[in-house]
């Protein structure tokens, strides 16, 4: 059984209340809520930034695309360095 939290009624089993029809069920609410943010980063504006990228990694010039993948391949290993680093410093204590 479960109480609802915005009318106290109690519900057995539903996912929704049976009086106010409040959500009730935690994992379709993350659901909804994940959707929501999915939704919304697909829509927001791209920044200057995020268009160099996509222009960069999309480049017909080989020698563009190989740029940005040298400084992509760089940023993976400073990444997977720093990962190390922590992973070891985390496993110290306990």
């Amino acid at each position: 059984m479960q109480k609802c939290p915005s009318c106290h009624t109690w519900n057995e089993n539903r996912d929704y209340c049976s009086n106010c029809n409040h959500l009730l069920n935690y994992e379709i609410a993350r659901k909804l809520e994940i959707e929501k943010k999915e939704v919304q980063e697909a829509n927001r504006e791209k920044d200057a930034i995020d268009n160099l990228i996509h222009r960069m990694k999309n480049s017909r010039f080989i020698l563009v695309k190989g740029i940005f993948y040298f400084f992509y391949s760089i940023w993976f290993i400073f990444a997977a360095i720093v990962s190390f680093f922590v992973a070891i410093i985390a496993a110290g204590p306990g």
